[in-house]
């Protein structure tokens, strides 16, 4: 039902200033007129590539009446000459606010005089009495009023007349009864006769029987008789049946209602105002691989929308292999050109580093940068560098990968090494192939990347687009984690660590304003 506000309140709302009514901040008010056909007011909302669900805040639509509109007509209606009464029969009960008396002369002493303000009425008053049951009773309204008789105020207010108009104070009649009369208090007056070739009445302008109906034309509000009242609607309900039913169907993000009258009227609306939010969940794990590098967060279709969220979350996990890139390891190019390095065949190829880059350190695998024109069977050692450059190897043992061709692009082919322990001297690797051969792409010296036993330290990290998350331990996890909102725009994020891990995001959500 309707919510009653204060008479300053509806002031307020009547002028279009911008007030916070029951949690909603409103716009300027918009005057409209409502009748039987209906006025649809729209909820549109950003339409989100995967959106999955909506959340509704609040949904609300205020209305104020509008107290100072013109009336519909009630229909004109023919006088009389000559009379002390004139009875009007309207084709319904309605709330009648003036009646427009053309041609009205008064019999001021045997003479009809014209009379088109109060003013004109000398000393004689229009009186008004309503129908009621099976007889019309005492008059409600004098224009002017009886007149103040020591402590009783005056009686019968609330009419005027001006302009050949007589306003009344809204009356709900089925039959009217018009006089003029003499004399100051109701139970002297005395009837004059009057002459009125036609009356046109209007009603007040408030709209009747009003109700809200959703997308689907059932009500959803509604409020009988006469609206004059200010009131807020809570529409929350039908608003979120209406998006979701919009979501379903893959239709654009957008529902209604539809506001109707039984009986026309005017009134101020200030829109359907909504707050929430558009959801894109991934029901899904997203998993990743980092080798001590940079990936993309590996996303289904569609592609993130071009607006950027305004929250993203997600339940996030870190699993250490025991390894980090070490510092040495040659970054790979962004644009390749022009092959150039050395082909790995069945003679080996050496490349040396700063002999004592790795002291201390545990490797555990090489990647090498380049690509096979066929499958080719690489292998790898270390050698022992020796003072005037000379090399041997550490042990008689190999490590072993085999290389498919992949349409001469070159990437990333990691090799795991035997078991050296720590390094305590200079050492170079050898690469050689046992079957096929190797383009080794070389910027400088042929690219290799070296991952070297590591376990957590405080400051690990992997950057999940503009997000750093450390690591705790072997197994890290962070839930409900909040992620940059705008590394999620247009496309995935990158994610990169220098670390070896596995990056899982589950309930991993976006989160849209309407």
């Amino acid at each position: 039902m309707a919510a009653i506000v204060s008479a300053e309140l509806q002031n307020n709302l009547q002028k279009g200033t911008v007030v916070g009514f029951q949690g909603a901040v409103l716009a300027f008010a918009q005057a409209v007129k409502i009748d039987a056909s209906g006025l649809q007011l729209n909820v549109n909302w950003p339409n989100i590539a995967g959106a999955t669900s909506v959340e509704l805040e609040s949904a609300s639509l205020t209305l104020s009446p509008n107290h100072t509109a013109l009336g519909p007509s009630l229909g004109s209606f023919t006088g009389k000459s000559e009379t002390t009464e004139l009875d009007i029969t309207l084709p319904a009960p309605r709330l009648v606010r003036s009646i427009k008396l053309n041609d009205f002369e008064v019999n001021f002493d045997g003479e009809y005089t014209r009379v088109r303000n109060q003013s004109d009425l000398g000393g004689y008053r229009i009186a008004v009495a309503l129908w009621e049951g099976d007889r019309f009773g005492a008059p409600v309204v004098s224009v002017p009023p009886t007149s103040t008789r020591g402590a009783i105020p005056p009686l019968l207010t609330g009419g005027a007349f001006s302009n050949s108009v007589l306003y009344l104070p809204d009356l709900q009649a089925s039959k009217i009864r018009l006089m003029v009369v003499e004399n100051g208090v109701p139970e002297e007056f005395s009837p004059i006769q009057f002459s009125v070739s036609s009356a046109v009445v209007r009603a007040a302008p408030y709209p009747s029987d009003m109700e809200l109906l959703n997308f689907e034309d059932s009500p959803v509000w509604g409020l009988p008789g006469p609206y004059k009242d200010a009131s807020s609607i809570d529409l929350k309900q039908a608003v979120t049946q209406g998006l979701n039913k919009a979501l379903e169907s893959g239709s654009p993000l957008s529902t209604h209602v539809t506001l109707k009258a039984s009986v026309e009227g005017h009134l101020y609306h200030y829109g359907l105002n909504t707050k929430g939010q558009v959801l894109r969940k991934f029901e899904e794990k997203v998993k990743l691989s980092l080798e001590g590098g940079g990936k993309l967060l590996d996303l289904p279709d569609p592609v993130l929308a071009s607006t950027a969220p305004f929250k993203v979350t997600a339940d996030v996990t870190l699993k250490h292999k025991g390894m980090r890139l070490h510092p040495l390891s040659d970054s790979l190019p962004e644009v390749l050109g022009y092959f150039q390095g050395p082909v790995v065949g069945v003679d080996p190829v050496v490349r040396e580093w700063p002999r004592e880059a790795f002291l201390d350190e545990t490797l555990k695998r090489i990647g090498l940068f380049g690509h096979a024109p066929e499958e080719t069977e690489l292998s790898i050692r270390l050698m022992a560098l020796s003072e005037g450059g000379g090399v041997t190897p550490l042990n008689d043992q190999w490590g072993a990968a085999t290389v498919t061709p992949n349409n001469g692009k070159s990437d990333l082919v990691w090799i795991d090494l035997p078991d050296y322990g720590p390094i305590d001297q200079a050492v170079a690797l050898e690469v050689k192939s046992t079957r096929g051969r190797f383009y080794w792409v070389e910027n400088g010296a042929p690219i290799t990347r070296v991952a070297v036993a590591h376990s957590p330290q405080p400051g690990d990290k992997v950057n999940i687009g503009s997000t750093p998350v450390e690591f705790t331990g072997m197994e890290t996890q962070y839930l409900s984690m909040g992620l940059g909102a705008g590394s999620f725009q247009s496309a995935p994020p990158l994610v990169k660590s220098d670390q070896f891990t596995d990056v899982v995001l589950t309930n991993l959500t976006l989160r849209y304003r309407s």
